[in-house]
């Protein structure tokens, strides 16, 4: 999610300051990556050819990236995983980092990964309870032969029929705060529950769906020549995909410049009766607003903040989440995970494609 590392190998880029017009850019591209220049230039009151500069001085300097976001809900997987904990302090930061990559590239349910400061956090979506079993033999077979470098990782689940997600990322909202964005503020995306669909492609669509994963930024034309499709059934395909939401575009910000500082990741334990409207009335909106990453159901909530400085952390975390241990609705205390932004090393980065086409071929 975080892209703080380049070409393979540890090592932080350059982190310089955004101007003005290039943070309502990314704001407005944060918003709806499916903006057009012309349709950002509206939204934030610039000119369409400077919004196209900035755009394009965004992607060139690694503040932004762009995904194809599958909905996982309707393409075979039941539910999702978050897997966190602290990691072995007494190994290389390098050496664990290139074990787990390992590990996570022979297991493509992880389609999201960040190390850094001894935490470890991976994203993954799921087909069946057994496709899960299966995942863990294998990580408890692959660290049998390197079990100092086995992290202390701990797993919440999050089946689609009975959790509320907002999983293809709300980053406007913590964006407009952290940047001091002068525009309206965003709605976010509230975490909400998905019908489980099965998914109904034909092998071209097939062909065509895992090709846009995994060339996000890919023209048709392009798209058209890796699969020898013409283009102008290659932008049927793709509006027809759009049409029945099985991929949304996002705008991915890598948080790598001076105004982020830091990010929290955070896991709550409720008492089973605690629904999400129950949630929201103890604690209002901020707690799921102000979360880029956020996985909800009745008795458990993984969230990921975003802050620009451990200052700000310290400050506004007990904004979001504080009524909640005030309220005596936790079932245990919870579990929050901060990491300075600049530590942050991206292990698995939006690898959509790997995990879509081991479910759908």
């Amino acid at each position: 999610m975080f892209t703080q590392k380049l070409d393979g190998r540890q090592g932080t880029t350059m982190k310089k300051q955004l101007s003005q017009p290039e943070r309502l850019v990314l704001f407005a591209l944060t918003e709806d990556g499916m903006r057009t220049d012309s349709e950002v230039a509206e939204r934030v009151g610039m000119k369409e050819s400077t919004v196209g500069a900035h755009r394009r001085s965004l992607m060139k300097n690694r503040h932004v990236r762009f995904a194809n976001y599958p909905a996982f809900h309707k393409l075979g997987c039941e539910f999702l995983v978050e897997f966190f904990g602290r990691t072995n302090p007494a190994i290389p930061l390098d050496d664990k980092n290139e074990v787990y990559t390992r590990f996570f590239k022979r297991n493509p349910q992880i389609f999201d990964a960040v190390s850094g400061e001894g935490f470890l956090m991976a994203s993954a979506a799921f087909t069946k309870i057994s496709d899960l079993l299966n995942f863990n033999e294998r990580h408890d077979i692959f660290f049998e032969d390197l079990p100092t470098s086995k992290g202390l990782v701990e797993l919440a689940i999050f089946p689609f029929e009975i959790s509320r997600c907002s999983y293809s990322y709300n980053f406007a909202p913590c964006i407009h705060r952290i940047l001091g964005v002068n525009a309206s503020e965003p709605a976010g995306s509230k975490p909400k529950w998905h019908k489980l669909e099965s998914p109904e492609l034909s092998k071209v669509e097939m062909k065509v769906f895992l090709e846009m994963l995994e060339f996000p930024t890919a023209t048709d034309a392009e798209i058209a020549s890796r699969t020898r499709r013409s283009r102008q059934s290659v932008t049927a395909l793709r509006n027809s995909f759009l049409e029945r939401d099985l991929f949304i575009r996002t705008a991915v910000p890598t948080l790598n410049s001076v105004e982020f500082g830091a990010v929290a990741y955070v896991h709550l334990k409720f008492k089973p009766s605690v629904t999400l409207d129950k949630k929201n009335s103890i604690a209002g909106n901020d707690w799921w607003m102000q979360s880029c990453y956020t996985l909800e159901r009745n008795s458990e909530l993984f969230a990921v903040y975003p802050f620009a400085s451990f200052k700000e952390y310290s400050s506004l975390m007990g904004e979001y989440i504080g009524p909640f241990e005030r309220s005596g609705v936790l079932a245990q205390h919870p579990e929050i995970f901060v990491v300075s932004s600049e530590n942050i090393v991206d292990l698995v980065d939006c690898a959509f494609a790997p995990l879509m086409r081991r479910i759908l071929t």
